[in-house]
């Protein structure tokens, strides 16, 4: 039974055996299939297919490539450039142009400054004999030293003397322009002053002087006003001290009685 058995198992190994022999065989056989269809259907190399190139022509090609990669960076930054430049000179107009604006305003803003100057303070001005000074709206002015006639508007108006409290307080044409008193003009209507001789004038506010056409007669005409109201505060000053003269005789009288 044991010889029997063990035939038995020889068999079957020998039967495993084949088997796995015929299949080592039928794999074989496809690689090799495989392998020669692989390799006729694949380029033979330094053929049209595949060519067989050198060093010095691949090198020649990357430096072609290089150099295409640099002229388009290059123009591209180019245009970047231009871009940039565009925009900054786009901002520069516009700086420039707000600033001629702001250097308008300024220079309107100076100029209004020195027209409230004017008005701010008393400013010292010569005049020589003839010169006309005509005086603007709102204007201030006082005659220091000299002699001087006013010279009213084109309606006749005069110059109001703010000084003064008597009746003249307006002063028309020809009138003498007294010393040292603050004369006001309401309104820019030909209203000022003539000098009969040098004179020094305080005035704030719009000016303008010129040479007086009609100088000798007007000079002559105050020259006469200023003659009559000499003559008129002499006699005045004549019955003043008549008065007190009376005053000081009768005195005596009073006291010889007592």
């Amino acid at each position: 039974m044991k010889i029997s058995s063990l035939s038995c198992s020889l068999k079957n190994t020998k039967k495993h055996l084949y088997i796995f022999l015929f299949i080592l065989v039928v794999l074989s056989s496809t690689l090799l299939v495989s392998g020669s269809d692989a390799s006729s259907t694949a380029p033979e190399p330094g053929s049209d297919e595949d060519p067989i190139v050198t060093k010095s022509y691949v090198d020649l090609e990357l430096a072609k490539f290089s150099a295409e990669i640099n002229t388009r960076l290059s123009r591209l930054a180019s245009e970047l450039k231009e871009a940039e430049s565009d925009d900054v000179n786009e901002v520069i107009d516009a700086l420039a142009g707000k600033i001629f604006e702001l250097a308008k305003d300024i220079h309107n803003l100076n100029e209004q400054v020195e027209d409230l100057m004017k008005f701010a303070k008393f400013g010292v001005v010569e005049l020589e004999p003839g010169q006309v000074m005509t005086l603007g709206e709102s204007a201030e002015i006082i005659l220091r030293s000299g002699k001087a006639l006013a010279i009213a508007g084109e309606k006749g108006d005069g110059l109001a003397d703010i000084t003064t409290d008597g009746v003249r307080n307006n002063l028309v044409t020809n009138d003498i322009v007294p010393l040292n008193h603050l004369l006001l003009i309401s309104r820019d209507d030909g209203r000022g002053i003539r000098a009969v001789s040098k004179a020094w004038v305080l005035v704030k506010g719009d000016y303008t002087i010129s040479d007086g056409s009609s100088g000798e007669e007007d000079s002559t005409a105050g020259e006469g006003s200023a003659t009559e109201e000499s003559q008129a505060t002499e006699e005045n000053q004549d019955t003043e001290d008549d008065s007190i003269t009376g005053d000081d005789s009768a005195t005596g009288n009073n006291t010889g009685n007592n």
